[in-house]
């Protein structure tokens, strides 16, 4: 059995869904149910519980109960939206909750999310997993992530825990924010499913690694299921970026007369290397038009993350 924290939420639902397509038997883990997608309700092999993972007494209770074999990490606290201290410690709490049950139990993988954002002050690309990384940080929560890397790898290295981090890149699609303040791409998808096209505030030259969330989820599925690791430190991203010309000119194909005019200029991410993922055999799948296709779909379906 294989234990998401946070399988319920944007990431983690396609992940749990991913799992159970490939006939993995798992529990998706949420501090609060609020609702089930579809796809994750209508699947025999999920188990959903609510859980806190800053409560180690009910992480390790749940466990037990599920016989569970290896956990994929993808509960955090909204960083940035409280007090920072809290958030700090509750992120903290959980993982070292995560990492001390896997030790106890002796079980197999953990596979914990971390972000693109860890990158941030790197100067030069493309973004590679070995390279030196600023210990400073303006926001939280690339300064969280890089604190439970740490943790992570002496984990691995004290403890002798399986342990693989991902770097996520900017994810986008079904059940994700309408916008973000991160990247454009979101709120450009959301405008057009509205119908609501013309002048635009996102710059037209902004550009991130951005990555699809069913893309995301496969290769989450991959790093975690794959027999051996030729490293610790995975890149989950396109290999490429996105601008927002792009986007605007994807939706001006799929909608034809949906002209969306963009602001000038706009910061541009290096791309990030996913070499490491192709070494396990996983390639995106998605390219643009494709992913904006089956994101509308779903939008105009009535759905409306």
């Amino acid at each position: 059995m294989i234990l998401i924290t946070g399988g319920l939420g944007f990431i983690g639902a396609h992940v749990t869904g991913e799992f159970a397509a490939h006939g993995h038997r798992c529990v998706a883990a949420q501090r609060r149910v609020d609702a089930v997608p579809s796809f994750v309700a209508d699947r025999s092999e999920v188990v959903v519980e609510t859980l806190d993972v800053a409560d180690g007494a009910a992480l390790a209770e749940l466990v037990e109960r599920h016989d569970v074999g290896s956990i994929v990490h993808l509960a955090a606290p909204p960083l940035a939206r409280g007090d920072l201290m809290d958030d700090w410690e509750a992120a903290t709490r959980g993982m070292v909750n995560v990492l001390r049950v896997a030790r106890d139990s002796g079980m197999g993988r953990v596979t914990v999310a971390s972000t693109i954002g860890v990158y941030l002050g790197a100067t030069e690309g493309p973004l590679r997993e070995d390279q030196p990384l600023s210990l400073s940080s303006p926001h939280p929560i690339p300064a969280v992530k890089k604190s439970l890397e740490l943790i992570c790898d002496l984990a691995a290295g004290t403890e002798g825990i399986d342990v693989a981090v991902l770097r996520v890149g900017a994810i986008w699609g079904p059940l994700g924010a309408p916008s973000s303040p991160f990247f454009g791409l979101p709120a450009l998808v959301h405008a057009a499913a509205r119908g609501d096209v013309g002048s635009r505030d996102e710059q037209a030259h902004e550009a991130i690694d951005s990555l699809y969330v069913r893309d995301c989820a496969r290769a989450i599925v991959a790093v975690h299921t794959a027999r051996e690791l030729p490293h610790r430190i995975f890149n989950i991203g396109a290999g490429r970026v996105t601008t927002n010309a792009e986007v605007a000119l994807a939706i001006e194909r799929a909608e034809p007369g949906a002209k969306l005019a963009l602001a000038d200029g706009g910061a541009q991410w290096p791309p990030m290397v996913i070499d490491r993922l192709a070494s396990i055999g996983y390639a995106p799948t998605f390219d643009l038009d494709a992913a904006l296709a089956d994101y509308m779909s779903w939008l105009r379906a009535g759905n409306p993350r």
